[in-house]
């Protein structure tokens, strides 16, 4: 019987963390070892964790706050969830509303979080890690008056750090001075927040930082200051990040063994697949005797993770994938600018991950897209779309209205499974979150796909915004259009008005010049009559009805039509050279009595015309030509109805 594929699903919020990295790498080979599919779903871009120039621009990192939900469109045997990680930016209720929304599987927390019908716990024992340090000060250098650099308020280890650390100064009989207390956020950035240790002149004999992201800023801060780390100032940290053997003097800190870790959490991963629930776990980290502590110290061999020359041989690989990894950003940001829509865009991409020989990769989406704000930033999205499926380096695009659409919580297992790890980052830009990218690729690989994954979200949304411009521009356009359209036509009759007539004019003889034209003057008969009997609702119906006998007499000729006066038309057209003019006029007549015999309206309608015929010359003034139709018009006036009104049954 073949054996089944395990999947894990592992949830780490903040992977810029040396904390993080070191665990998910430990983790990584481990998975890759034994053949088990893992997922991780990484959130990078923690502000805590920023610069103070980059902070700004990561304000929207509560979006990572919701990556965890899109597990649920995968089938997971188990999960391992790093909820520390969540707290450092989000409050602790809205931590357990986001941890609320994983799928109910067997969990790992790694935190107390307190055991259920479904989770355990490996837990870091903190307050030993702390007590190891503090007592060593006092024990080993003599150190009484201490500062604790503390992290997030929110956040349930910085809480055991802080607690252990007082609990170790009361049980030696030492005060605190809250003045030396410094709340941090687990971040690098804290150079403002550890000035006020040195800013009175004073300092304290010795700090104690709560991990040793914070204890790097003491180094600069204590540097500005004229004061020598390890001899004016005592400092302590805690995690051993990768940088902390080799600063100036080496930092003495509580080092976690990350690969005990990853086994202790692959041991309990095997176990809570099994038939019963094994208890939690907790282990002890160990204090790192350096120099920053006062200690002369003398670097032993194992305390690097890697030697010199792995290091070196890393820096070469990591040289040797930059060009590729510069030239990929770059066509993600040229498909970006050239692309003129969504779907050309999404082609674009799939093109670049064919380029990068993706072993497997998947692009999920949201459809539409979802705006997420800091107040509520957690939400499970009820349906996603696949819009780019990448297997073995050969990519399938869908078109926006052909993409698989994935519903929530109904994912079936395939039955021949990939092994290996991947990771699934979010697309996003500012509020605007667009759905996932998930990766099959190698650990090493995870920033730079990471900068792929924001270079499409800034994609996305660049798309978006030239949408709206392009709508609002059409929208523009199309009401100046309207206005060009009032401005030439008249609003009762929808012909030309006589700015717009004029205009018509001056382009229909230099569109025909050379060749015959004809001009037209009209007018409804009896207007005042039929205003004073019926009212001028009425009125205006007969002039209507009058502009359009004109242009269904005179439709074949493609006319120019205006109203140029209140009840007077004009028209000018292209005509043969067996034109007869005083033929048209007579059409117009016999329109107007075919509609008297069938028309309801309670007057008869009657239009005067005068017509005649000429050679058009480019740039040719037709006004004396208007005036010669217009004696014409009155001319035919003399034939017009007496009696306009009908009989007595028709009046209103």
């Amino acid at each position: 019987m073949e054996k089944k594929t395990i999947r894990v699903g592992c949830m780490f919020w903040n992977y810029l963390a040396d904390r993080t990295q070191q665990l998910v790498k430990e983790l990584w080979d481990l998975f890759e070892e034994n053949g088990v599919r893992a997922k991780f779903f990484l959130g990078t871009e923690n502000h805590f964790y920023m610069n103070e120039m980059m902070a700004e621009g990561s304000k929207n990192d509560y979006q990572f706050s919701c990556l965890s939900t899109y597990s649920r469109y995968d089938d997971f045997d188990l999960l391992i969830v790093s909820g520390a990680t969540l707290t450092i930016s989000r409050t602790k209720e809205e931590a357990e509303r986001v941890l609320s929304l994983l799928p109910k599987l067997p969990t790992i927390f790694l935190e107390n979080s307190g055991d259920n019908e479904y989770s355990r716990s490996l837990v870091l024992d903190n307050a030993y890690g702390i007590r190891s340090c503090t007592e060593h000060l006092i024990k080993v250098h003599g150190c009484r008056k201490f500062a604790f650099i503390a992290g997030p308020k929110e956040n349930q280890s910085a809480q055991e750090r802080l607690k252990a650390f007082l609990d170790t100064l009361q049980e030696y009989g030492l005060t605190f001075d809250d003045k030396y207390f410094v709340q941090g956020n687990y971040g690098e950035s804290v150079d403002e927040e550890v000035e006020v240790l040195f800013s009175d002149g004073s300092h304290p004999d010795a700090i104690v930082s709560a991990n040793d992201e914070m204890a790097l800023a003491v180094y600069r801060v204590a540097r500005k200051h004229g004061l020598t780390i390890g001899k004016d100032v005592m400092l302590t940290g805690f995690d051993d990040i990768s940088v902390a053997p080799y600063l100036d003097p080496p930092l003495t800190t509580v080092r976690q063994d990350y690969p005990e870790m990853a086994a202790q959490i692959f041991d309990l991963a095997m176990q809570m697949l099994g038939e019963k629930l094994p208890e939690s776990r907790a282990y002890k980290p160990k204090i790192m005797i350096r120099g920053s502590c006062g200690c002369k110290y003398c670097k032993p061999a194992e305390d690097s993770s890697a030697t010199d020359k792995e290091q070196l041989i890393n820096s070469f690989v990591d040289l040797r994938n930059m060009r590729q990894r510069i030239l990929s950003g770059a066509s993600i940001t040229r498909a970006m600018l050239c692309a003129p829509d969504r779907n050309a865009y999404r082609e674009m991409i799939a093109s670049v991950m064919e380029n990068e020989r993706l072993k497997r990769a998947r692009m999920l989406l949201l459809k539409p897209y979802k705006i997420l704000h800091r107040e509520d930033p957690s939400f499970v999205p009820e349906s996603v779309y696949v819009s780019i499926i990448c297997k073995d380096g050969v990519c399938q695009q869908f078109e926006d209205d052909e993409m698989p659409r994935l519903e929530l919580d109904h994912v079936k297992r395939p039955e021949a499974p990939h092994t290996g790890c991947s990771v699934v980052f979010l697309l996003f830009f500012e509020e605007y979150q667009y759905g996932v990218l998930e990766l099959q690729i190698g650990y090493q690989e995870i920033e730079h796909y990471y900068m792929f994954a924001l270079e499409i979200g800034l994609g996305m949304r660049y798309l978006d915004l030239l949408a709206a411009e392009s709508a609002a521009r059409a929208e523009v356009e199309e009401k100046n259009r309207r206005l060009d359209y009032a401005a030439y036509h008249d609003a009762l009759t929808t012909v030309f008005n006589r700015n717009g007539f004029l205009q018509q004019e001056r382009i229909m003889i230099d569109k025909h010049a050379g060749k015959q034209v004809a001009v037209l003057m009209a007018d409804l008969d009896h207007l005042k009559q039929i205003n004073d009997a019926y009212g001028h609702d009425q009125g205006d119906r007969a002039i209507k009805l009058t502009a359009n006998a004109l242009t269904q007499v005179l439709g074949d000729y493609d006319p120019v039509i205006g109203r140029t006066g209140g009840d007077e038309f004009s028209a000018i057209f292209a005509v043969t050279d067996d034109f007869d003019p005083d033929a048209c006029v007579e059409s117009i007549h016999r329109y107007c009595e075919e509609f008297n015999r069938f028309s309801q309206i309670p007057y008869y309608l009657g239009i005067s015309a005068g017509c005649l015929k000429f050679e058009a010359k480019a740039g040719m003034k037709l006004r004396e030509l208007f005036k010669e139709a217009d004696v014409l018009l009155y001319g035919d006036k003399k034939r017009r109805r007496l009696l306009i009104l009908k009989e007595d049954k028709f009046k209103q």
